[in-house]
């Protein structure tokens, strides 16, 4: 990779990273011990939500209430869109999902037991099967990774592979 005469590397298209954190009802194995599903509609979030890298909540990246990073429910599962800087740091983030440093987004959440469903399949192989249909998100990170099936891209290559999201009409 060359820099450019900012020292930076070259910046062809979007610095948005972009994807699904979450997709509906996509059951997902959590360490081997049981599989978590969320149903649409299962999360909420406040103002402040704070972006992380690998969930090292004390070192957030952006926040939400700032405009930096954008969330929202889709019909396939949780958007997640976050504009990175012209720095080093966001070359890093913007080229490290290209060259495999992050292949996802996780999510850090809190639910209560009255919403969490258990399912224990009656193959004794089966892993049990934990729905949430709600929860309150902690943080969003950009991780190596993800727990969940997620998708992550630069927006304007993920566009030229028809995934998009409820945020492309914003330049």
């Amino acid at each position: 990779m060359f820099p450019s005469e900012t020292g930076y590397p070259p910046q062809p298209g979007s610095r948005t990273l972009a994807g699904l954190a979450l997709q509906w009802n996509v059951g997902s194995t959590i360490d081997r011990q049981f599989v978590e599903v969320f149903t649409p509609g299962a999360l909420s979030w406040p103002t402040n939500l704070e972006m992380c890298v690998g969930h090292v909540a004390d070192k957030p990246i952006a926040r939400l209430d700032h405009g930096s990073w954008r969330i929202a429910e889709t019909a396939q599962g949780l958007w997640v869109e976050l504009d990175c800087p012209d720095t080093p740091q966001g070359d890093e983030w913007l080229h490290g999902t290209r060259f495999g440093t992050f292949f996802g987004w996780s999510i850090c959440f809190r639910g209560t037991t009255a919403v969490r469903t258990w399912f224990w399949p009656e193959d004794k192989f089966d892993l049990p099967v934990c729905t949430i249909s709600q929860a309150t998100l902690l943080e969003v990170s950009i991780v190596r990774r993800p727990a969940h099936q997620t998708v992550i891209g630069v927006k304007s290559r993920l566009r030229k592979q028809g995934i998009c999201g409820p945020f492309d009409d914003i330049p």
